[in-house]
């Protein structure tokens, strides 16, 4: 990454994001296999990964190859605006949710301590029009009913 917050941003810049957005040391490796495989051809069904090793940063995952595919035309971008992470557990929607805020709140307030932050928030141009929202369809169902009354999620978009 140069010093100009539009410059090259790719794969090796992902751990500084979620150092600075999270404070973490480094991605779990298959982060960086999901990461690649997202921006080469788009992401698979599912994601089956034991407890503990990190789903939560698929929402990481989905705003940097967004991200890095900002100057691709949107027919041709294998990363969605939108994200759902849809879980079966209602106690794990708030803590997705809240990591979710996280990056929205990393993103908005990016500057120069933040290199790799800002240079994905001004890649997405965010700030207002990003946005996180914890969903309990079975809870409130007229209000964020999506798909399947029975499912819980989150839904994180960059519009």
């Amino acid at each position: 990454m140069n010093d100009s917050p539009l410059s090259s941003l790719d794969l090796t810049d992902f751990p500084k994001l979620l150092k600075e957005v999270h404070e973490f040391d480094e991605p779990f490796p298959w982060h960086n296999r999901l990461l690649g495989d997202v921006v080469r051809g788009g992401w698979p069904q599912a994601i089956a990964v034991p407890t503990g090793l990190g789903k939560t940063c698929v929402l990481d995952i989905a705003i940097f190859a967004l991200a890095l595919q900002a100057h691709v035309p949107p027919e041709q971008r294998t990363a969605p605006t939108r994200t759902f992470f849809i879980i079966d557990r209602r106690l794990v929607v708030d803590d997705v949710t809240a990591h979710a805020e996280r990056i929205q709140r990393a993103l908005s307030a990016a500057d120069d301590k933040r290199p790799a932050a800002k240079c994905v928030a001004e890649r997405l141009r965010v700030g207002s029009k990003c946005r996180a929202a914890g969903l309990a369809a079975a809870l409130d169902p007229p209000r964020h009913h999506v798909g399947d009354v029975t499912s819980t999620g989150v839904n994180f978009s960059v519009e």
